[in-house]
């Protein structure tokens, strides 16, 4: 027992030996690189309620776990490295657990020690390991699936199936693409799981004074129930994953259904033919992060695999057990190359399939030093030659991979720095630039919310308007809209319905992202008939506004225009407001229905309903002068009305001082 004890005691301290350095790689720089747009995805999609996680999910190309456990632990902060944190503890946790399966599959210690030292250095592992997305518990739920599999398998032991169940559903919860590699451990424990009647442990041949067998022919009935009875708990943990499934699939299956559609199938052509086999090349350098050393990575990978393959005693049983890992890769490989019309490439949907090429990498570098050290050490040798170049060339650490441009992630969250108010709300119409703002924001910044209308989330716009924009103009009076690419696409008919329904005060681009304030004032607006004529081809029949307004708060304007003809011209549309000495207070200029409806787009008899909002100062006097026109924005030249004035007076606005 003693001895027991102090070989369990040595065995811990060697795998913290790997652990340590593993934790070491993650931490290293991990707050260093800027936000990634999808950790910004993370961070906003994490911050949304409960009931909101899943809703989103569905829209997306994720499920919801890896979101819902980020959720609790962003209570803890939002900065790079506590985000990033939690990533770096699945990664670690990758080394024990792969030490642990490396030693249940092959049965020997070496490989165990082996496997877990490529989850500590492995490039890929460690990139992917200082991501704040989903792709280490990823690897771990695989991984935790595979070990309580090898361990039914040779135990026959039901709550290890139970488990694998468990981790196995966990893991589709996790990453849709997950599913190609538990569907290669079924194969695998189907493939290798088979009776041996008439043959002894080690699977020699009959035993001495045993009974001769009987001829084929009289064996095939039975042995083929004795193949399907040893099958049936593996078939039947198969189903128990689809069942634990089925209620996401159903959740999710009309938005996962309308985003594949017709882009998923792969044609016989000859083209599509030569692009699968490209892909599978491009897989094989993304597995094997060859991003420095090049195919040299790759022929590294298979000259020792050939090579345990070539040496393996005996022959047919190991390779038996090099199914595991073997299936693993390349289901994964075909599964992403197929899938890349209904998604993308890129290397990170490979990480399922790393920690397997990891045991395969083990299991041979063992049979090469078992057959002589000089040649595992070789082999270890231009392991670590291929594993240190990404590092060394920056490529880890850089995380420069998949990134089409530079991403400074503050420049969504400085435009509305020092803009918003507490009181004011801000929706965005894609959770990266929200998650980026939560990830800045200050206790005095407004608080969020979204609609989301830009990949990979669109939702429906009516069902967004009731549940979140609609109550949020009955509380808050002023509300930015963040508009990722402006009003094109799917943004258009929200940008559309913002302007005929609120009161656009002001907007500006920065860089590729529309920020927009929309006015949403508690008081009801006074309707004044109007009977202005602007040249001869505009009329203004009716305004409304606010007539009683705070100061510093919000006055709206809703003007009604009809074109007598179509106008010659693009004129924009001013509404001043003037305090009884003749000075300007407050002004918004814009194109008609916030550049929506220019004027020479217009229709001859077309009515226009037209928005503006004004923000009034602290210090506007308490009655103030509302003045409407039009200008030719080339010249400034304001359209004259008939009787030769160059403006239009709607009403007076009563300030009173704030509550």
């Amino acid at each position: 027992m003693l001895l027991t004890r102090k070989f369990s005691f040595q065995k811990a301290l060697s795998l913290c030996a790997i652990v340590l350095p593993a934790f070491a790689l993650r931490l290293y720089r991990l707050d260093a690189p800027a936000l990634r747009w999808d950790e910004g995805w993370s961070i906003g999609l994490g911050s949304l309620g409960w009931p909101e996680i899943p809703r989103v999910a569905a829209l997306e190309v994720h499920p919801p776990l890896f979101y819902l456990l980020l959720k609790p632990w962003l209570w803890l902060g939002k900065s790079s490295f506590s985000v990033r944190f939690f990533a770096v503890i699945g990664g670690v946790l990758l080394v024990p657990l792969g030490y642990a399966v490396a030693r249940r599959w092959s049965g020997r210690e070496r490989v165990g020690w082996l496997a877990a030292l490529y989850m500590a250095v492995a490039p890929l592992l460690v990139y992917y390991g200082q991501v704040a997305r989903m792709y280490p518990l990823c690897a771990l739920l695989l991984l935790l699936s595979a070990y309580f599999l090898l361990r039914a398998l040779d135990g026959e032991r039901t709550r290890d199936y139970v488990v694998f169940v468990l981790a196995g559903a966990a893991a589709l919860y996790t990453f849709y693409y997950n599913a190609f590699v538990l569907a290669a451990l079924l194969a695998y424990a189907l493939l290798t799981r088979h009776p041996r009647a008439g043959r002894d442990v080690s699977g020699k041949g009959e035993r001495r004074g045993d009974t001769p067998r009987a001829p084929r022919s009289s064996l095939r009935a039975p042995a083929l129930l004795a193949r399907l009875r040893r099958w049936r708990p593996i078939v039947l943990s198969g189903v128990a994953i689809a069942l634990l499934y089925v209620p996401w699939v159903v959740y999710a299956a009309g938005e996962m259904l309308s985003r594949v559609g017709a882009r998923t199938g792969f044609s016989f052509a000859p083209e599509s033919a030569v692009k699968f086999a490209a892909l599978l090349r491009h897989g094989l350098f993304g597995l094997t992060f060859a991003y420095g050393p090049g195919w040299l990575a790759v022929a590294t990978v298979a000259l020792i695999l050939g090579g345990g393959v070539l040496l393996a005693r005996p022959w047919g049983r190991e390779m038996r057990r090099l199914l595991l890992p073997l299936l693993v890769v390349t289901f994964v490989l075909v599964g992403v190359a197929l899938g890349v019309r209904a998604y993308m490439f890129a290397a990170r949907l490979l990480l399922p399939a790393s920690p397997f090429l990891g045991l395969a990498l083990a299991w041979a570098t063992d049979v090469l030093w078992q057959r002589r050290a000089g040649l595992g050490i070789a082999a270890l040798g231009l392991l670590a030659v291929v594993t240190i170049w990404p590092f060394a060339n920056g490529q880890v650490y850089a995380k420069s991979l998949e990134v089409v441009e530079p991403l400074d992630p503050y420049t969504f969250y400085e435009p509305l720095r020092g803009q918003t108010r507490p009181q004011d709300i801000v929706f965005f119409n894609n959770l990266s630039p929200a998650g980026f703002y939560e990830h800045f924001r200050q206790p005095d910044d407004a608080p969020w919310s979204y609609v989301l209308r830009w990949d990979p989330s669109i939702e429906p716009l009516e069902a967004a308007l009731d549940q979140r924009v609609r109550p949020a103009a009955r509380t808050h009076r002023r509300l930015w809209f963040v508009l990722y690419k402006g009003a094109v696409a799917a943004n258009y008919d929200l940008k559309y319905w913002l302007d005929l329904n609120l009161y656009p005060a002001a907007g500006w681009w920065h860089e590729d992202t529309l920020y927009l304030l929309y006015l949403s004032p508690a008081e009801s607006l006074t309707r004044v008939s109007q009977d202005a004529h602007f040249g001869a081809s505009i009329r203004l029949s009716e305004a409304a506004f606010t007539a009683r307004a705070r100061m510093g708060g919000e006055v709206a304007v809703r003007l009604t225009w009809q074109a007598v003809e179509r106008p010659p011209a693009s004129y924009k549309v001013f509404v001043h407001l003037y305090a009884p000495d003749g000075r300007l207070v407050a002004q918004h200029d814009d194109f008609p229905v916030n550049e929506m409806r220019p004027t020479d787009s217009w229709h001859a008899g077309e009515t226009i309903t037209d928005n503006h909002g004004l923000l009034l100062p602290p210090d506007a006097p308490p009655h103030l002068r509302v003045v409407v026109g039009l200008y030719d924005p080339a010249t400034g030249e304001r359209l004259p009305l008939t009787g030769g004035k160059d403006a239009q007076t709607i009403g007076e606005i009563e300030v009173v001082a704030t509550d």
